[in-house]
């Protein structure tokens, strides 16, 4: 008692990243898939458009280290243009263990249209 069993099957992220990327025509690295995040400079239409779709997104990382108030200390320098277009564009997608191909297709049909 009080263990955790192991599991014996995946739990179907990383079929649903390659199902993702091969839908829009992407190459995730091998791992865990545990997020599924694009870009987009129009991240915050995207993000609308698939909220109104239905399908719910998350930016899991809104601000770049410097941001952080515990940091703040620690400003110095010039301006961080990557990490700061990064944080103003990435978009985590439903990627969950029990996500179905239908909704993987709204996803993707979503997506196509911006």
């Amino acid at each position: 008692a009080g263990r955790l069993r192991r599991l014996e099957r995946p739990d179907g992220r990383a079929e649903i990243a390659a199902a993702y990327d091969a839908a829009l025509g992407r190459t995730s690295p091998k791992g865990v898939h545990h997020l599924y995040v694009v870009r987009s400079d129009r991240r915050d239409e995207l993000q609308a458009q698939l909220a109104d779709a239905g399908i719910e997104t998350a930016v899991h990382y809104p601000w770049t280290i410097r941001e952080q108030p515990a940091f703040e200390a620690a400003r110095a320098g010039g301006d961080l243009d990557i990490s700061t277009a990064a944080v103003r564009e990435v978009l985590s997608l439903p990627c969950y263990a029990f996500l179905t191909e239908a909704e993987q297709e709204a996803v993707v049909t979503e997506v196509g249209r911006l």
